[in-house]
């Protein structure tokens, strides 16, 4: 199973430098990654008037350029996503002896529909698994949709607020990851029961659990009626929502409880290293996202090795400072802010 997902070097819907990776769900290391390009400074400045106007030299400039080119993908901004999944799914028999039989990935993604069209395996089947993550943000959301629009109706019909949308999406990822490597029957089954918790009916919700009547059953606390109140309306709302995500074909996608958080992790560190908000070159970029990578798999002491094989000799500070960096990291905290490099 592999886990894939795209970021981009600058915010909004155009941008000219994308970055795809593939990680392993199990080992959580990183198989693949693409660094896709659609600007080269070079050739920037031989603008259209200089090519016709100086077409000899233009032809024999780009010759000797050609090879070293940094332009990698001459589509659109949004195909960017789907380039780098079909070039590192076609590779990866090639390169790392491997089949990525199962993608994680978005829910409105189209990489994972084109790379089943490419057919890297020759007829494998791909399997399609929805991240987790993604999956609770959309169902959130949707519900947070039922409130508004049912803004018509009186106070008592609309008391779907975002904390109880918010509960029954935690509840949501909850038992879809107590079920993780069950059949996708037995996970429509559970999520009907949550179902049944938002409707009032807690006689088949476990025993230890996230059900808060459970919980409470053993003392004399009644479970917090901001978060167990529901109108008739909104369960009605709620079976409607419950009738797209606890059905079994929709929950076929979801046995492994896989998450892209990995894939996130690395984006956030590649973007320490070079900030989106500062101007940086393509090469700049592909450094820094190399490096990125090898911290992701290695640890902050490869770097040390990176060092080693330019022939430089790190002074005392600068291996101490890569100890505490790694250290940092370990304690789940944020080197790069606590020290304000970016």
């Amino acid at each position: 199973a592999v886990s894939f997902d795209s970021s981009w070097k600058t915010r909004g819907f155009y941008f000219n430098l994308g970055f795809g990776s593939a990680i392993s769900a199990l080992t959580k290391k990183i198989l693949d990654y693409e660094l896709l390009n659609r600007i080269c400074e070079k050739c920037a400045r031989w603008s259209a008037k200089r090519r016709e106007e100086n077409l000899d030299d233009y032809q024999k400039w780009y010759d000797s350029h050609k090879a070293n080119c940094r332009i990698n993908h001459t589509g659109s901004s949004q195909s960017m996503e789907p380039a780098a999944a079909k070039l590192m799914w076609n590779r990866s028999v090639e390169k790392r002896k491997l089949c990525y039989t199962t993608f994680i990935g978005d829910g409105d993604s189209e990489s994972f529909q084109q790379v089943c069209e490419m057919d890297p395996y020759d007829g494998a089947t791909i399997h399609k698994e929805e991240c987790l993550a993604h999956v609770s943000k959309r169902l959130k959301k949707t519900l947070c949709k039922i409130k508004k629009n049912t803004k018509s109706h009186t106070y008592v019909q609309h008391k779907l607020t975002e904390p109880k949308a918010e509960y029954i999406s935690s509840n949501y990822s909850t038992v879809v990851r107590q079920h993780r490597g069950q059949s996708a029957a037995l996970i429509a089954r559970a999520l009907n029961i949550l179902l049944s918790h938002v409707s009032g009916i807690h006689s088949s919700c476990p025993e230890d659990s996230w059900c808060r009547w459970k919980q409470t059953s053993s003392s004399s606390k009644p479970p917090p009626a901001a978060l167990t109140n529901y109108s008739t309306l909104e369960i009605s709302k709620i079976e409607e929502v419950f009738n797209v995500y606890a059905t079994e074909e929709f929950c076929s996608h979801l046995t492994l409880g896989m998450t892209q958080n990995a894939n996130e992790s690395l984006h956030n560190t590649i973007w320490n290293l070079c900030p989106k908000a500062k101007y940086l070159s393509p090469q700049s970029v592909g450094i820094s996202t190399a490096v990125a990578v090898t911290i992701f798999n290695e640890g902050e002491l490869s770097i040390y090795g990176f060092m080693k094989d330019l022939q430089l000799q790190p002074t005392y500070l600068s291996f101490r400072s890569l100890i505490k960096w790694e250290q940092t990291k370990q304690n789940g905290q944020s080197y790069f802010r606590k020290t304000n490099l970016n």
